[in-house]
């Protein structure tokens, strides 16, 4: 997936970061038990966040040992898996299937070959989840519709577009069993988050091969976009704290505002490193990748 919704590891605590791998895991596991070995690739740092946010009570912070294929002989600290962790892998897989069918548009004919061999896998996940969370799917598949259309629409407006992608992260919290307000208005920045650091990251790509980007609205160069960028998340940034003190109870408080005061705009620096491509995705092991 996306990847850009990760805390910035020097500054958390050890047990912060144990907490956040533990959950990273525990997503990998949930991915796995209700779709499959292979979905569990699609674990990421985004819906990592989001699982974090959904975390309700005392009883969802529970954790274990466990084995899994990244790590066979020794033994890691997992959450055990709950609600909070089943709405983010369902989320997880209704979003990676429109993602792969955005590259099918977009990308090269190597990179589209490849979609279209695991897209089976995905349309199977994803009728899974739409059985599990209906009205997760309804309102992810409706606010995904409409940035598309807006997209195929060349729309100048990025109010508009930020709009419709933080329609699909506020979906997550329809399930959620208190303070969905809350909760909601945290994975609606989120999901605006990640869509305008994801269009500043394919900005020269986008403008080299002449495809829309919504940033392009709003500057003509990379370095005004990324100016931009950095303001937008400003903006949220400076509302994020008292969302957060909003939630009653979140154990993962202290990694939340780690996300958005410092991992955020981490990863629009990040946007012309070597290793933009490669910090998308893995296991988040500390400083070397986070």
């Amino acid at each position: 997936m996306f990847g850009y919704i990760k805390p910035f590891s020097p500054d958390l605590r050890v047990r912060e970061l144990e907490g956040y791998r533990a959950v990273y895991c525990g997503l990998c596991r949930a991915l796995k038990k209700e779709y499959g070995l292979f979905a569990s690739l699609l674990v990421s740092y985004d819906m990592t966040f989001a699982a974090m946010v959904l975390t309700e009570g005392r009883e969802d912070c529970r954790f274990a040992s466990c084995r899994c294929v990244a790590s066979p002989f020794r033994k890691k600290t997992c959450a055990v898996i709950n609600d909070a962790l089943k709405v983010a892998a369902a989320g997880t897989v209704l979003t990676a299937l429109r993602k792969a069918e955005d590259d099918l548009r977009d990308e090269s004919f190597f990179k589209r070959l490849g979609v279209r061999l695991y897209r089976p896998f995905l349309k199977h996940w994803t009728k899974k989840a739409e059985k599990k969370y209906p009205e997760l799917a309804f309102e992810t598949g409706r606010a995904l519709s409409l940035y598309e259309t807006l997209e195929k629409e060349n729309c100048e407006s990025v109010d508009r577009m930020l709009d419709a992608a933080g329609m699909s992260g506020e979906a997550l919290a329809s399930y959620a069993k208190s303070e969905r307000h809350a909760r909601a208005a945290i994975l609606y920045d989120a999901a605006r988050f990640m869509t305008i650091a994801d269009a500043l990251d394919d900005f020269r790509e986008d403008e080299k091969k002449g495809r829309f980007n919504l940033l392009r609205a709003r500057a003509g160069r990379y370095e005004e976009a990324k100016e931009y960028s950095l303001r937008y998340l400003a903006f949220l940034s400076a509302g994020a704290e008292e969302k957060l003190e909003k939630l009653s109870f979140d154990p993962y408080q202290p990694i939340l505002r780690n996300v958005f005061l410092l991992g955020m705009r981490r990863s629009l620096e990040e946007t012309e490193t070597p290793h933009r491509k490669r910090r998308k995705r893995g296991y988040p092991h500390g400083e070397r990748s986070l």
